[in-house]
C-alpha cells in the first residue's frame, strides 16, 4: 500500500514537471496556457492531498485516545472530508459561473489565471471554505479589472 502511494506521488511529480515545461513552451510561443495552468493547479492540489493523507502525523489512528473522544465523527462534519482538489475546483466553478453570469468575465485566459492564483494562495494559507474562496477570488479579479481599466484609460 505504501509503495502504491509512493508510486502515485512520483508519477504526479513527474506530471507536474512536464506540465510546467509545457506551460513555459506555450507562453514562449504566445499560445494560451490557461487550460494547462488549470490542470497544473489540479495536479498540485492532488499531490498535496495525497501527501497529507499519507502523513503518519495526520493519520487519525495515531491521535491520543483523549483526543479521539472529543473529535466529531466524519458523518457529523461531511464538509471536512472534501479533498483540496475538490475545494479548488468548486471554488473556481462558483467564481467563474458568477463572473460569466454577470458579464464581468472579460478575457478568459486572464480570468482563469487570476482566479486560480487567488484561490491557490488562499488554499495554501489553510482556507477551505469554498464560498469564501470564490468571493475573495471574485473581489480580487474585479480589483484587477478596475486597475487595468484605469491603466488603459490613462
Amino acid at each position: 500500500m505504501c509503495d502504491d502511494r509512493e508510486s502515485k506521488i512520483q508519477t504526479l511529480r513527474g506530471q507536474l514537471v512536464e506540465l510546467a515545461s509545457t506551460i513555459r513552451k506555450l507562453d514562449q510561443s504566445g499560445l494560451s496556457s490557461a487550460r494547462a495552468q488549470l490542470l497544473l493547479a489540479r495536479k498540485r492540489a492532488e499531490l498535496e492531498d495525497l501527501i497529507k493523507r499519507g502523513s503518519p502525523v495526520l493519520a487519525p489512528r495515531n491521535l491520543p485516545q483523549a483526543a479521539d473522544r472529543n473529535r466529531a465523527s466524519p458523518a457529523a462534519l461531511p464538509f471536512m472530508t472534501e479533498t483540496v482538489l475538490t475545494v479548488i475546483e468548486n471554488s473556481f466553478r462558483i467564481a467563474w459561473d458568477y463572473l460569466a453570469a454577470t458579464g464581468e468575465l472579460g478575457d478568459p485566459d486572464t480570468a482563469v489565471s487570476h482566479l486560480l492564483d487567488s484561490i491557490d494562495i488562499m488554499v495554501r494559507g489553510g482556507e477551505r471554505r469554498q464560498l469564501l474562496l470564490a468571493n475573495k477570488a471574485i473581489a480580487s479579479y474585479r480589483h484587477l479589472r478596475a486597475e487595468q481599466g484605469l491603466s488603459l484609460a490613462s
